[in-house]
């Protein structure tokens, strides 16, 4: 776990079978690599995002998600935090990133920005500083019902209030990746996403 107000000067590595829980307010100054992972999960937070990585973020290979994760002194818990019952996806939100994002051969489902998911995935908003690529993902969410999403099961899912300061590209992907019109309208120069602005 990286806690809130946590400085990273470096870079940071998961190993194979690790698990990265990043609160809200946490600094990497550097990149965030991560390579055969159970999980990723990035605390929600309100207004702007609250979390730095000055780097690129690469993701590859998650094979779980966090839920009943047993992961702390309580029970499902971790810094407090209640894994027994939520979430049950790994999340890209509530950052500022200040390279690429690269979400590549995972097989478990991602939730990118505000997807709207304020039961148990990601309701805040992204940055990311040059470009997304969600290639060959696996592992489906079901998308909530009343949102862009419904009735739809998604690799990645990539909400609105999500800023892409160059492309967004998305292949290969089964079930497939889907952006929101929120997502696909703050992107710099253009995407090409499977199931954009309509999943």
């Amino acid at each position: 776990m990286i806690g809130p107000g946590a400085h990273v000067s470096g870079n940071v590595t998961v190993l194979a079978k690790g698990a990265l829980f990043v609160r809200a307010g946490a600094t990497i100054d550097g990149s965030l690599l991560a390579n055969g992972a159970k999980w990723i999960y990035f605390e929600n937070g309100t207004g702007p995002p609250s979390i730095s990585v000055g780097g690129q973020m690469i993701v590859s290979g998650t094979t779980a998600t966090p839920i009943g994760a047993p992961t702390g002194p309580g029970a499902g818990s971790w810094g407090g935090f209640d894994f027994a019952t939520r979430p049950q996806v790994n999340t890209v939100c509530n950052v500022d990133i200040g390279g690429n994002l690269k979400l590549v051969s995972n097989r478990k489902g991602f939730e990118v920005g505000n997807v709207h998911d304020g039961s148990f995935g990601c309701f805040s908003p992204t940055s990311v500083g040059r470009s997304l690529l969600a290639v060959a993902n696996s592992g489906g969410i079901a998308g909530l019902a009343g949102t862009t999403f419904a009735g739809g099961s998604f690799s990645v899912l990539i909400g609105d209030q999500v800023e892409i300061d160059n492309l967004l590209l998305c292949v290969g992907n089964h079930p497939a990746a889907a952006a929101s019109a929120g997502a696909t309208a703050s992107i710099a120069n253009g995407e090409q996403c499977e199931n954009a602005t309509t999943p």
